[in-house]
């Protein structure tokens, strides 16, 4: 098994499979989650060095688990996505920096492949 985790959350499925895909081309073992509420659950098993986080998700938003994370006082890399105005990652960053998260990145919906590619690896 890869040392390298990463946990993906989005409400999207086919969207969460691309991140899937990617990541464990890229050497990684993967966890996905359809909601916030998943992927808290799965956070404490996974123990990611990387997360993908949706922001605009029913339940649980990423807004919402950028400050959960930062409670959890760790040092994953955090990829904020979406598909709606890029106010939304952009507020999940300044949250997350301002919360003590060491690395946010954003990227917009739809991802391309070298960009996701880009963002998981970014300190590897």
């Amino acid at each position: 098994m890869s040392s390298k985790r990463l946990l993906v959350v989005d409400d999207e499925p086919d969207f969460r499979e691309f991140v899937v895909e990617v990541a464990e081309g890229l050497g990684y073992h993967v966890e996905s989650a359809a909601n916030g509420a998943e992927f808290k659950v799965l956070f404490d098993a996974c123990q990611p060095d990387v997360a993908v986080v949706d922001v605009v998700m029913p339940g649980i938003d990423g807004i919402e688990l950028v400050s959960w994370l930062a409670d959890q006082a760790t040092n994953l890399r955090l990829i904020m996505v979406t598909g709606f105005t890029l106010h939304y990652t952009e507020l999940a960053k300044k949250l997350g920096e301002a919360r003590g998260l060491h690395s946010v990145t954003t990227l917009h919906k739809p991802v391309r492949l070298a960009a996701l590619r880009e963002a998981i690896t970014a300190d590897d």
